[in-house]
């Protein structure tokens, strides 16, 4: 998943900078070749906590609650077209009932993190 690769280089970027600061480094003034070097170097040796802060972060909750939903939705819509029906003529708030229904049908989703 690319968003969870994101969110771990966002975090590794944030400990170095934070850790150059704490030296008394100004980080404002070093190259950016530099600091993406030592990025990648914390990102080697902390991978495995870093991917477990950003699976947890906010932005990256979101974002599979989000997918979940589309998920959803479009498997409600296909299930509606094959029994023939047209989907334009399904208020918004029946849809949603649908989806919700869906999702309570298939505790996968839950698993996954996806609601």
């Amino acid at each position: 998943m690319q968003a969870l690769i994101t969110i771990a280089r966002y975090l590794a970027k944030r400990a170095v900078k934070t850790e150059w600061r704490a030296q008394g480094r100004k980080v404002q003034y070093i190259d950016i070749r530099e600091i993406t070097n030592a990025t990648n170097t914390y990102l080697g040796e902390h991978k495995a906590e870093l991917l477990r802060e950003a699976w947890r972060h906010p932005a990256l909750v979101r974002h599979r609650q989000q997918q979940g939903q589309r998920l959803a939705q479009r498997a409600v819509i296909s299930a509606i077209r094959q029994k023939g029906q047209r989907v334009n003529s399904i208020a918004p708030e029946e849809l949603q009932k649908l989806v919700r229904e869906y999702v309570e049908e298939h505790p996968e989703l839950r698993e996954c993190g996806c609601f």
